[in-house]
C-alpha cells in the first residue's frame, strides 16, 4: 500500500509539473489541441460522406460505426494522454547517455517513465472521443451492463498500446535508435480504423492474435452492439495479455544490454 502512495504521489506531481509547463504557453496549448480536435472529426466526416454517398460498411450502422471510431478516438487519446512519450525519454535518454539517471531513483525505470509521460495533448482526443461515443451510444441504444464490458475492453486496448510503447522502447537499447518502429506501429494501427468484419481470414487472425489492434476498437464497439459471449472475450484477453508478457520479458531482456553512459 505504501507503494502505491508513493507511486501515486510520483504521478500527480509529474502532472502538476506538465500542467505548470504548457500553462506557460497557453495559447501554444490551445492550438495544438483544436488541431488534434480537427484531426479527429476528420474521420467521422468520412463516414457521414460514405453513408450518404454509398449503402456504408457491411454490418455497421452509421452511429454504430461512429461508436466505434469514437472507441478508437477514446483509446489512443488515453494513451497519448498517459504514456505515448515514454519511449521517445528512453530514445534520447539512451542515445545521449541521460538514462543512468533513471537507474539511480529509488523506483523501477519503466514504473518510474511511465508514470513521468503525461501529455496534456491528449486530453483533445479523450474530449472527441467521449464526444463521439456519448452521441452513438444515445442512438444506438445501449444497456448499463454493457458499460462496465466496455470499459474492460477500452482497458484492454490502451495496455495493447502501452505493451507496443514498451518494445519500442526496449528496441533503443539494441538499436539505439528506434524512431522507424513509431511509423510502423501507427501504419499498422491504421487497420484499426474499420471493423475487423471488413477483412478476410488471414489478416483478420493476424489482427485478433499476432498484432491484436483490434481491441482497441473493433471489440469495445462491437460488444455494445452485438454483446460479446465468453469465448469473444478470451479471444480479446488472451492476445493483449501474450503481447503485454512479451513487452515486459524484452524490457527486462534489453535492459541488460544497456552498458551506462560510461560504455
Amino acid at each position: 500500500m505504501t507503494s502505491l502512495k508513493r507511486y501515486w504521489r510520483f504521478w500527480m506531481k509529474n502532472l502538476s509539473l506538465e500542467l505548470q509547463t504548457e500553462m506557460m504557453y497557453k495559447a501554444n496549448l490551445f492550438f495544438k489541441m483544436v488541431s488534434f480536435i480537427i484531426a479527429d472529426i476528420i474521420s467521422p466526416l468520412v463516414a457521414l460522406l460514405i453513408y450518404t454517398t454509398t449503402p456504408g460498411i457491411p454490418g455497421w450502422t452509421f452511429e454504430q460505426f461512429i461508436l466505434f471510431q469514437g472507441s478508437f478516438i477514446l483509446i489512443f487519446g488515453l494513451a497519448h494522454l498517459f504514456f505515448t512519450g515514454f519511449p521517445a525519454k528512453v530514445i534520447e535518454a539512451v542515445r545521449d547517455g541521460s538514462f543512468d539517471k533513471y537507474l539511480v531513483k529509488p523506483i523501477r525505470p519503466l514504473v518510474q517513465l511511465t508514470l513521468s509521460s503525461w501529455d496534456i495533448e491528449g486530453v483533445a482526443e479523450v474530449m472527441t472521443g467521449l464526444a463521439l461515443v456519448t452521441w452513438s451510444m444515445l442512438k444506438v441504444g445501449v444497456a448499463p451492463p454493457s458499460l462496465l464490458l466496455y470499459a474492460a475492453l477500452i482497458a484492454l486496448g490502451c495496455l495493447f498500446i502501452y505493451s507496443m510503447l514498451v518494445i519500442i522502447a526496449s528496441m533503443a537499447f539494441l538499436v539505439v535508435k528506434s524512431w522507424a518502429l513509431y511509423d510502423i506501429m501507427f501504419k499498422l494501427s491504421d487497420f484499426g480504423r474499420y471493423p475487423l468484419t471488413i477483412y478476410e481470414g488471414g489478416l483478420r487472425f493476424f489482427l485478433t492474435f499476432v498484432f491484436p489492434i483490434g481491441v482497441v476498437a473493433f471489440y469495445p464497439a462491437d460488444a455494445l452492439v452485438q454483446g460479446m459471449l465468453a469465448n469473444a472475450l478470451f479471444k480479446v484477453v488472451l492476445p493483449v495479455g501474450t503481447v503485454f508478457c512479451a513487452a515486459l520479458l524484452l524490457w527486462r531482456q534489453a535492459m541488460r544490454k544497456y552498458t551506462s553512459a560510461g560504455g
